[in-house]
């Protein structure tokens, strides 16, 4: 870039990424445009008008991989050019480095996109809002210039992209060390299971999140057990066939297991038995009233 990108400090760029994580509600849809490489020394973003109403100033906010940006956030040097027909370009120069970089695009510095990754090979390249409302180029692969993955305080995983330098196992490490001792505290779920349900939306399955944590000496504590009030016949959800399974165990055709049995428990009072079918036919009629407990998720921890 024309100046080093070392300049702010990182209290403030933690602020802006907190912000801009969240993406304001887009009532219309943004078709993709089609679009042609351009200069080489530009990004370019389509500012649909459908979407950034009554816009007079787009800017793009550049951030590099160390977090630090060369210009203070909402400064007027950031301000995007205006080359007609919603199209708005930043020149970087011809001084981009190798690496990796993350644009926020506002419009009039109060509506902004999330995060997008890119690095010189994506100069040239037009960058628009989505029918999801994220950000996001034309030309280049979503998968490795999308919106960067992290994982919020709460476990959830956003993103399709990964930061250069991340991966599942880093991102999955730096939330449990950091989040998952005061997520549990907060829902009063088990350590366990949460971090399995975290690394289960990253891709990784219970053992490798297990392995990853004691790679790390995290404490996940103990064993926990998953228990779906309706599912009589422990295939992860609830449907008619619940309520024949719980029919044929009444009339001795079959003999529910421990797990199965706690399912079969609809009703929620300890005991198996013909009104747990009702709540789960009620449930799947969608009744508002005398389903029980059907569809409610129990989880049981142990040391």
């Amino acid at each position: 870039m024309k100046k080093t990108i070392k300049k702010i400090i990182a209290a403030v760029i933690s602020a802006v990424l907190t912000v801009s994580a969240a993406v304001p509600a887009i009532g219309a849809v943004s078709a993709a445009p089609t679009w042609e490489q351009r200069d080489d020394s530009k990004i370019y973003f389509y500012a649909n008008p459908e979407i950034l109403t009554d816009v007079t100033v787009v800017t793009a906010y550049i951030i590099d991989s160390d977090g630090e940006a060369a210009h203070e956030w909402g400064s007027k040097k950031w301000k995007m050019t205006d080359e007609g027909n919603h199209l708005c370009s930043y020149d970087l120069g011809a001084g981009v480095s190798d690496g990796q970089y993350r644009v926020i695009f506002t419009a009039d510095w109060k509506i902004q996109t999330n995060d997008l990754l890119f690095d010189k090979s994506c100069l040239g390249d037009l960058a628009y809002i989505d029918s999801n409302g994220d950000a996001r180029w034309v030309n280049a692969d979503r998968a490795v210039y999308g919106n960067p993955v992290y994982i919020d305080s709460a476990g959830q995983v956003h993103g399709n992209a990964y930061p250069e330098g991340e991966s599942a196992a880093s991102l999955l490490t730096g939330f449990m060390a950091n989040h998952l001792e005061m997520l549990a505290n907060h829902t009063d779920l088990p350590k366990r299971y949460l971090a399995h349900q975290t690394g289960k939306a990253l891709g990784l399955d219970s053992n490798t999140v297990d392995a990853i944590a004691r790679e790390n000496s995290i404490d996940l504590g103990g064993s926990y057990d998953v228990y779906l009030y309706g599912d009589a016949d422990g295939n992860g959800r609830v449907d008619i066939a619940d309520a024949t399974t719980i029919q044929m165990a009444l009339a001795d055709l079959l003999t529910l297991n421990e797990v199965t049995a706690a399912n079969a428990d609809a009703d929620g009072n300890a005991i198996v038995d013909v009104n747990d079918v009702t709540c789960i036919q009620k449930s799947l009629a969608d009744y508002a009233d005398g389903t029980g407990r059907t569809g409610e998720t129990k989880i049981i921890a142990y040391p």
